[in-house]
């Protein structure tokens, strides 16, 4: 059976410079955004700054700019634990040095800049997977010959921005009628980001022989992706489709419970409840149809399913949602300006270091 993927997306943000010290030389990556919060398109500049100690030897220093996915597949169950293929969105490297450095300790300082594609995707560190854009530096020196890489993470918002439409902000409903059971869900409007309130306006007409057992809300993420067979390169950049006779189209549903209550409504009467129902984080991004990657569509909707107590009939209805942000510009980290290692971190994949501890007003996120 083929895996099945999904990306749960979320924002999250980093340092705007690091510093590795390494045996043959310390590295700083200084980026010139202070903001720290790339949208789709930008330039991502700054410097990578070399000191090299008294007789050291490198053979050379290659930055590279990296967007990657790294997925877990499920067979037909909805936690899987199995890593499936990492698509590589772009993959653009700048060599600093290229020869051997040697004798009396010496400072350089290279200037880089790097366009982030206009179509990528959120940043993303989430169950079931990761969208990460990333500067990793490669040090290669004569001793051993072994490239040691370090990665620092950038984050790119893509979102669609919902104060840019009154359309985000209406309400609206959905009617369903079965097993002589009547219900009717509403929504007070259908623009949500990450981890916000979703007061929910259920009326249950039940005209039926039996109670009803309960209410529940669920938000339903629906992703179709593409891929080449055969091969797991994506061009993500380009705007040409993938053939259908060389393409693989997957399809799936991810669904979180984020309210559930046992509410009865005796049979022959009616009942109208509010529901507060949270979002859940992390939740996908929607994207403007412009934006989009020609590899993956993704759709949102709000689902209200009502259960009868004695039958296991149930009856459902859904609002198509959109999740997107509210970008504010003036998100600061409260993290130190640097990070520091200590000669080991070099072999330590820096994913795992930028965001501790951080509460952005952004949308908010969870690693």
């Amino acid at each position: 059976m083929i895996p099945k993927i999904l990306l749960l997306c979320v924002i999250f943000l980093h340092f705007s410079q690091a510093i590795i010290i390494y045996p043959r030389g310390t590295f700083k990556i200084v980026l010139d955004n202070k903001n720290e919060v790339y949208a789709a398109g930008d330039d991502v500049k700054g410097n990578l700054v070399l000191t090299t100690p008294g007789n050291s030897v490198i053979n050379n220093v290659a930055l590279r700019f990296v967007g990657e996915a790294y997925a877990q597949a499920t067979y037909g169950e909805k936690f899987g634990s199995y890593r499936s293929d990492v698509p590589t969105f772009f993959n653009e490297s700048k060599i600093f040095v290229n020869q051997q450095l040697l004798d009396k300790s010496k400072e350089f300082k290279y200037p880089f800049s790097f366009k982030i594609p206009a179509n990528s995707l959120t940043s993303a560190e989430a169950f079931p997977a990761k969208i990460r854009y990333g500067l990793e530096l490669i040090i290669g020196g004569t001793d051993d010959e072994i490239e040691i890489p370090v990665r620092y993470l950038i984050t790119v918002i893509n979102g669609i921005d919902l104060s840019k439409s009154d359309e985000y902000s209406k309400a609206a409903s959905c009617q369903a009628s079965d097993f002589g059971v009547n219900i009717k869900a509403t929504i007070e409007k259908t623009g949500f980001v990450d981890g916000e309130n979703i007061p929910v306006k259920v009326e249950i007409d039940n005209q039926s022989n039996d109670k009803t057992d309960y209410i529940h809300a669920k938000l339903v993420v629906n992703k179709t992706s593409i891929s080449k067979k055969n091969g797991k390169t994506f061009k993500f950049g380009d705007a040409a489709p993938i053939p259908e006779d060389s393409r693989e189209i997957r399809t799936r549903e991810y669904d979180t419970t984020f309210k559930l209550d046992m509410i009865s409504v005796p049979p022959k009467s009616k009942g109208t409840f509010t529901l507060l129902a949270k979002n859940f984080e992390p939740t996908i991004p929607s994207y403007a149809p412009k934006t989009l990657p020609p590899f993956l569509k993704i759709n949102h909707r709000f689902e209200i399913i009502v259960k009868s107590a004695n039958k296991k009939n149930t009856i459902s209805c859904s609002i198509p949602v959109t999740i997107g942000v509210v970008p504010t510009k003036d998100v600061k980290s409260k993290k130190p300006s640097e990070y520091l290692g200590d000669g080991k971190d070099v072999l330590i994949n820096s994913w795992e270091h930028v965001q501790e501890g951080f509460k952005p007003k952004y949308p908010k996120f969870k690693f």
